[in-house]
């Protein structure tokens, strides 16, 4: 039994973090090499407090998860910076409450940065004609400490299930 409970972990572990074959280790204080799943974990939770906070217009949540570096370029192209997302998000008028579901994580790292990609699929709640948009999500995120913070998010609107050149 020992076993087999031993295959079924190594063959778990293998699977969580076959994405991240790039990982680096490094020591901590404590002398304890990070945990590749925690990392995950904790990045792509940023993404997840993110949009909690954005859709909830929470802006001292959104200062607190984004660094003055952050940059976040838009889907038609536009870059936005930390304070420059924030006023966006202050000054808008007639906010559209919205439904949101993030999916599809993958993670990606070694000891000092981190690409987090998912689906974010948001349903803007209009009174007689809801309208849903997916976007691809990319994140860079840079290990500070023991803290990340995210670099550069970039998001695609999905307009098409298939590439083609023509």
């Amino acid at each position: 039994m020992d076993k087999l409970l031993t295959i079924a972990l190594l063959s778990f572990i293998i699977g969580c973090s076959s994405s991240s074959e790039n990982v680096v280790a490094e020591r901590s204080e404590n002398n304890e090499p990070p945990s590749i799943e925690d990392d995950s974990l904790n990045t792509t939770k940023i993404a997840i407090d993110f949009f909690e906070a954005f859709d909830d217009r929470d802006l001292e949540k959104l200062d607190e998860i984004l660094d003055v570096k952050t940059q976040i370029i838009h889907h038609n192209g536009v870059v936005t910076g930390k304070e420059e997302m924030i006023d966006i998000v202050k000054n808008a008028q007639n906010w559209v409450p919205r439904e949101r579901t993030l999916r599809d994580f993958t993670f990606h790292s070694n000891a000092s940065l981190a690409v987090v990609g998912f689906i974010n699929e948001v349903t803007f709640l209009i009174p007689n004609r809801d309208q849903t948009f997916r976007y691809n999500e990319t994140w860079i995120l840079e290990k500070k400490g023991n803290e990340w913070y995210p670099l550069r998010a970039h998001y695609s609107l999905v307009t098409a299930e298939q590439h083609s050149e023509g």
